[in-house]
């Protein structure tokens, strides 16, 4: 997306036209810190804990790159995927499964320190706890339904258009592989 943007508003392919490292986001972080790189698009949990520091500061959101791209800003851009062939009770199942568990995650601090005490999750520093839960809160998808399909159509559509399918990686959006026959609901 930061690709297509840079195409479309300022005429050039960052990829092709300045030095690009790609990197795991804790050397990139270190990078950042020893002078050796200006920018950098850590994970998300990474630029949570990078942000809570108070060394750094978000420059651009995937929100702002959507909205200047002319697109909505709630597009889904993680997604669940299962093999079309799997069992629909267990996907069921499955995704009631996260929705429970990101329900508690929401609620419940407990579950995060315990997620680190069993050491499921390396966080350097706790006082980054909270800018942490807080960037993945805000991730969650707020609707799964009809509309999202469309807005990832036409995100896909703005892609092709603006960077071509060898920037994008597909010829054309199939909706095919898509479903919202498992949707569950999403507060």
């Amino acid at each position: 997306m930061l690709r297509a943007l840079c195409i479309r508003k300022h005429g050039f392919d960052p990829l092709q036209q300045s030095k690009v490292s790609a990197v795991g986001s804790p050397l990139m972080a270190e990078l950042m810190e020893r002078g050796q790189l200006e920018a950098a698009l850590p994970l998300w949990h990474h630029l949570a804990r990078m942000q809570a520091t108070g060394q750094y500061r978000e420059l651009l959101s995937s929100a702002t790159i959507l909205r200047e791209l002319g697109l909505p800003t709630d597009v889904p851009l993680l997604f669940i995927i299962a093999r079309e062939d799997a069992d629909p009770e267990a996907l069921r199942r499955f995704l009631r499964a996260v929705q429970l568990a990101s329900e508690r995650m929401k609620q419940d601090s407990a579950i995060w320190e315990a997620i680190l005490e069993a050491r499921l999750y390396a966080l350097p520093d706790k006082s980054q706890l909270p800018a942490l839960r807080k960037r993945w809160e805000s991730g969650l998808p707020q609707r799964w339904d009809a509309s999202s399909l469309i807005s990832l159509r036409l995100l896909v559509e703005r892609l092709l258009a603006v960077a071509g399918p060898e920037i994008v990686g597909i010829e054309r959006f199939d909706p095919r592989a898509f479903s919202t026959q498992f949707a569950v609901a999403l507060r």
